[in-house]
C-alpha cells in the first residue's frame, strides 16, 4: 500500500512539472508578450500614481493653508496641532481609498481590512490610546497651553511648556533640557501654573537672629526690592514675620513679577536682602546643634 502511494505522489509530481514547464514555454515564445494589453495593464497605474502625486499636493497645501489661518485667528498651539494632524490623516486615508479604487481594488475590503488592523493596533497600544485621551483633554480643558510656566508634583522645578503632541508633552527646564512627559502623566498629575495671571509672586525666606530689631529688618528689606529690576513695583510688596524659631526670626519677602522672570527675580531678590543686610549689619541667624556626651 505504502509503495502504491509513494507511485502516486510520483505521478503527481511529474504532471505539476510537466504543467510549470509548459507555462514557462508559453512565456518564452515571442507572440505571448505581444497579446498582452499593456494599455490596459498600465493606464490604471499611471492614473493611480497620477491620483495620488496630485493629491499629496493638494492635501500639503491645504494644510498649510488651514495652518496660517488658524494662526491668524489666535487659536491655542496645541488645538491647531490636534486638528491638523487628525485632518491630514483623514484625507490621507481617503487620498488612499481612491488610488485603490482606480487600481481595481475592492474599497469594501480594504476599508474592512482597515478596520480589522484599527482594533488589533487598539487593543495591542491601550497604553498610547490612553497618552492620546489624555492629549485631547489637555487641549480641550487647557489647563496649560504652549508657552506657560508650570510645576508638576513630585518634580523638583519649574517648567515651560514647549509642545503638546499628540501623545507626549514636552518641557523646557531652566538650562534648556526638553523632559519629553506622556500626555496621560500629564493630566493625571497636580500641576501649579504660573502663567495664569499677569503677575506672580518670587519671594525668599530668611531666617535674622532673635535680637534684630523686626522694623528695621522690615525696612531695609523694603529698600532693598526697590532696586530689583525684575519686581513690578507699582504692585507693591509682601514682607511679614512669618514664624517665630528657636534660634532666629524667620521673614518673606516677596514682590511680583512676570511668569517668564520668576526664577531670575527670586535669585535677586535673595542677593538684594543679603547685600541691604551686609550693609547694616543685620546678622542672618543659623541653626545651633547641640551635641552632648553622654556618660554611664
Amino acid at each position: 500500500m505504502k509503495f502504491g502511494f509513494n507511485l502516486i505522489g510520483a505521478a503527481l509530481n511529474s504532471a505539476e512539472i510537466q504543467e510549470q514547464a509548459e507555462k514557462i514555454e508559453e512565456i518564452t515564445q515571442p507572440d505571448f508578450w505581444a497579446k498582452i494589453d499593456w494599455s490596459a495593464l498600465l493606464k490604471p497605474l499611471a492614473l493611480g500614481l497620477v491620483t495620488f502625486v496630485v493629491g499629496y499636493y493638494i492635501i500639503r497645501i491645504l494644510i498649510r493653508f488651514l495652518d496660517k489661518i488658524l494662526k491668524q485667528q489666535g487659536v491655542n498651539r496645541g488645538l491647531t496641532h490636534f486638528l491638523l494632524v487628525g485632518l491630514k490623516g483623514i484625507l490621507y486615508f481617503f487620498l488612499v481609498t481612491i488610488v485603490a479604487g482606480n487600481l481595481g481594488i475592492k474599497t469594501n475590503s480594504l476599508v474592512a481590512l482597515i478596520g480589522t488592523l484599527g482594533i488589533a493596533i487598539g487593543l495591542a497600544l491601550q497604553g498610547s490610546l490612553s497618552d492620546l485621551a489624555s492629549g485631547i483633554l489637555l487641549v480641550l480643558v487647557q489647563p496649560f497651553q504652549v508657552g506657560d510656566f508650570i510645576s508638576i508634583q513630585d518634580r523638583e522645578g519649574l517648567y515651560r511648556v514647549f509642545e503638546i503632541r499628540l501623545f507626549q508633552t514636552i518641557l523646557v527646564d531652566y538650562k534648556g533640557f526638553h523632559y519629553i512627559l506622556p500626555n496621560k502623566t500629564m493630566m493625571s498629575s497636580a500641576l501649579v501654573n504660573l502663567s495664569q495671571e499677569p503677575l506672580v509672586g518670587a519671594q525668599v525666606q530668611v531666617v535674622v537672629d532673635m535680637d534684630q530689631d523686626i522694623d528695621r529688618v522690615m525696612e531695609v528689606a523694603r529698600t532693598a526690592l526697590k532696586g530689583v529690576d525684575l519686581l513690578n513695583h507699582d504692585r507693591g510688596y509682601s514682607i511679614f514675620l512669618d514664624e517665630l524659631l528657636d534660634y532666629g526670626m524667620s521673614f518673606v519677602f516677596r514682590g511680583f513679577t512676570q511668569d517668564v522672570n520668576y526664577a531670575s527675580a527670586c535669585t535677586d531678590i535673595a542677593v538684594a536682602i543679603k547685600k541691604a543686610f551686609d550693609r547694616e549689619g543685620i546678622h542672618l541667624a543659623h541653626k545651633i546643634v547641640r551635641i552632648e556626651e553622654r556618660k554611664d
